[in-house]
């Protein structure tokens, strides 16, 4: 995919997002992870360095799968537009030891 055929993509996913959710407000992330000592707070660390919107704990909950080898984390963030979610999963793509992210 070429530069171009990347910015229409994402300006269909912008528009998609824009005629499903109000913004700003609450988004809920789901993302699935190789379990790994520290790497819940690595995960939320990174998505707020990276896009400066904050995480609160509170907004965070994490569940071990049956063979405690993956964790599932769902994150309820407070976003402005629908280019904070896109910023928010171009993070998460980046991140190692992620399997999923929706």
């Amino acid at each position: 995919m070429n530069d171009q055929e990347r910015e229409l993509e994402k300006q269909r996913l912008r528009e998609l997002l824009q005629s499903q959710h109000h913004f700003p407000g609450s988004y809920t992330f789901k993302v699935i992870y190789r379990s790994e000592e520290g790497m819940t707070a690595r995960i939320c660390g990174v998505v707020s360095e990276s896009t400066g919107i904050e995480i609160r704990e509170k907004n965070l909950s994490v569940r071990e799968s049956s063979s405690a080898n993956f964790l599932s984390m769902t994150l309820e963030i407070d976003v402005q537009s629908a280019q904070d979610v896109l910023d928010v999963y171009e993070v998460l793509s980046n991140v190692e030891n992620i399997v999923s992210w929706f």
